[in-house]
């Protein structure tokens, strides 16, 4: 069987047709510890934005190929700031870890992340094997660059009683307003 593809790129503006509509690029970064390979990859695209969500995905091999499942580690993921003025021994997120299936990888550690604001985060996956499960105990970093992400305006519909008085100004105590349950967040714009 013979399969012919053909490209047509046109240099004019009304063009919409780019190579990654056709190729889709993929991006992965691997690293090893001990007897254990982690293929890593941050959706969107390897290119994560602050305040917005991202998802982070570890595909764990054994020595020879074989896929060690969440079910099988003990894993934790903990997510440091990188940035100068934010460097110190505390993590910003750890994140629960939870069992995806992407690509062709199924049930493999994942974790949903928000990062607070651009910059350089490094990412420390560790894990121990559980009962019945067999490779050495490991700790793989990654190192991961946030762009800055949309701004966020906050619209708002203030119900008719805060337990405010006419006088009070419901905005200089946000954590009033920021958790009351009628209030809707939006990205992007207002409705």
């Amino acid at each position: 069987m013979t399969i012919q593809l053909r490209s047509h790129i046109s240099s004019t503006e009304n063009s919409a047709l780019r190579t990654e509509q056709y190729f889709p690029i993929i991006s992965h970064n691997i690293k090893t510890s001990a007897d254990v390979g982690a293929t890593f990859h941050i959706e969107p695209n390897h290119n994560p934005r602050a305040r917005e969500p991202a998802l982070a995905w570890f595909a764990l091999t054994r020595q020879g190929g074989q896929l060690i499942p969440l079910e099988q580690c003990d894993c934790q993921l903990v997510v440091y700031s990188k940035s100068s003025s934010d460097q110190g021994n505390s993590p910003i997120l750890e994140p629960q870890l939870k069992a995806i299936s992407a690509e062709k990888y199924l049930g493999i550690p994942g974790a949903d992340l928000v990062f607070p604001k651009a910059g350089v985060y490094e990412l420390v996956l560790s894990g121990t094997p559980k009962s019945g499960a067999s490779f050495k105990p490991f700790e793989i970093k990654y190192d991961v660059t946030v762009t800055p992400g949309k701004k966020l305006r906050l619209c708002q519909v203030l119900p008719l009683n805060l337990n405010l008085t006419s006088t009070q100004n419901p905005f200089q105590n946000p954590s009033r307003i920021l958790h009351h349950q009628s209030l809707n967040y939006y990205s992007g714009g207002c409705p």
